[in-house]
């Protein structure tokens, strides 16, 4: 289970790490991650845990539409559904 979260952890880094950038970049404030590959709750939770704002997993897990939308905001109202929500735990 350790090794388990190690892993999750060091890639929720590297996203933390890019969300950081994207913060500075373009000075957008973010209110909740969404994670359309996960199929886990436990890593749901993590990433909620590490980032400090809620988690959402979408349901389907898999999406695509490179091209198919006018902008970002289309693309995830016609394709990413919140399945399950995630509050962080600040102690964890």
């Amino acid at each position: 289970m350790h090794i388990y979260r190690a892993i999750i952890e060091g890639i929720n880094f590297a996203f933390m790490e890019r969300m950081r950038l994207m913060k500075r970049g373009a000075s957008h404030r973010f209110e909740e991650t969404y994670w359309g590959g996960s199929q886990s709750d436990e890593i749901c939770q993590i990433t909620a845990d590490m980032f400090g704002i809620p988690s959402v997993c979408t349901q389907p897990h898999e999406v695509a539409g490179i091209g198919a939308f006018k902008d970002y905001h289309k693309a995830v109202s016609a394709m990413a559904h919140k399945k399950d929500g995630f509050i962080p735990d600040m102690e964890q």
